[in-house]
C-alpha cells in the first residue's frame, strides 16, 4: 500500500502518461535500444507537470526500471491492487 500512495497513480493521470506505463520494453533484446527506449519513457514521465502529477515525475526511475515483463506485469499489478485497497480503506465523502 505504501508504493501506491508514493506513486499516486490514479483516475486523473494523463492519457499519454498511462499510455507510457502500459508498454514495457523488456522484450527489446538489443540492450543499447532497450536502454534507449527505457531513457526516453524516464524522461517523457519525469517531464509531467509537477504541479499536477509529483509523484508520477517523481517515480519516473521506479516506473521506467524493466528488465523482466513478467516482473514489470506483477509489480504494477501489485502497485494497482494496492491503490484499490489504498481507496476502499479510505473514508467516504
Amino acid at each position: 500500500m505504501d508504493t501506491a500512495r508514493r506513486s499516486a497513480i490514479h483516475a486523473t493521470a494523463p492519457p499519454a502518461a498511462t499510455r507510457r506505463l502500459a508498454t514495457t520494453s523488456a522484450e527489446i533484446a538489443n540492450v543499447d535500444e532497450r536502454a534507449e527506449v527505457q531513457r526516453r519513457k524516464r524522461i517523457a514521465l519525469a517531464s509531467l507537470p509537477l504541479r499536477r502529477y509529483p509523484h508520477i515525475a517523481a517515480s519516473a526511475d521506479y516506473l521506467t526500471d524493466c528488465d523482466s515483463a513478467d516482473s514489470y506485469f506483477e509489480e504494477g499489478l501489485a502497485l494497482v491492487l494496492a491503490g484499490v485497497q489504498h481507496q476502499a480503506a479510505a473514508p467516504a465523502g
